[in-house]
């Protein structure tokens, strides 16, 4: 059995340095049969204040390219692609300009904050920054379907897991590898759990 991953960004996202000709090349290391990119798009990010773009007639020609290295691989073009609600003709024109096979749909913002940002969590406070944040999943769920995986919606995560008063662990429990890291990463919180209590009341939620 494979499991590939389908969220992967390449050095056309502006996230990511990673080089896709690489990529495909552990991919076929590894015998996968096929390979997907999802390059990350986001309009106006909040975090950074503009437009994050992705070259796809340059990507795609490099996925032909590979195509040839690799001729028993299937290659495919994904996209992640940062939902906003204020932006909704802005994702379509660009989910209909281009033919994705996979689409990850993300919410990183809502136009106001970022779900990353401490500033943002210490000014608002971790449970209204929550409610916000799974507040407008819910809303992109039923405002959006044109998409096939929802991607990380545990974002609201901290950047230093040490400072966090909340952990929380989502997990599949029909592969047994899901479960064994849940219980590792439970494991480890819990220890920072002990560490911490004399300092801050830390949850943890599965």
């Amino acid at each position: 059995m494979y499991i590939h991953d389908q969220h992967i960004h390449t050095s056309y996202s502006r996230d990511s340095q990673a080089d896709i000709y690489e990529y495909a090349k552990k991919a076929n290391e590894l015998g996968c049969k096929y390979f997907v990119t999802t390059d990350h798009i986001e309009f106006n990010s909040v975090a950074t204040n503009d437009d994050w773009t992705v070259d796809y007639e340059n990507l795609m020609n490099d996925l032909r390219k590979l195509k040839k290295i690799y001729p028993h691989m299937e290659f495919l073009l994904g996209i992640e692609i940062g939902y906003r609600k204020d932006k909704l003709k802005e994702m379509n024109e660009l989910l209909s300009k281009y033919p994705f096979d996979l689409v990850n749909m993300s919410i990183h913002d809502n136009g106001k904050v970022d779900y990353y940002m401490k500033k943002d969590f210490r000014e608002i406070g971790i449970d209204k920054m929550l409610n916000i944040y799974f507040n407008n999943i819910i809303d992109g769920l039923k405002t959006y379907d044109d998409f096939n995986v929802l991607s990380h919606f545990d974002y609201v995560t901290t950047q230093n897991e040490h400072e966090a008063d909340l952990f929380i662990v989502n997990t599949c429990a029909i592969r047994q590898l899901s479960v064994d890291k849940a219980y590792s990463r439970l494991g480890y919180w819990g220890k920072i759990k002990r560490e911490k209590k004399e300092e801050r009341d830390i949850k943890i939620a599965i």
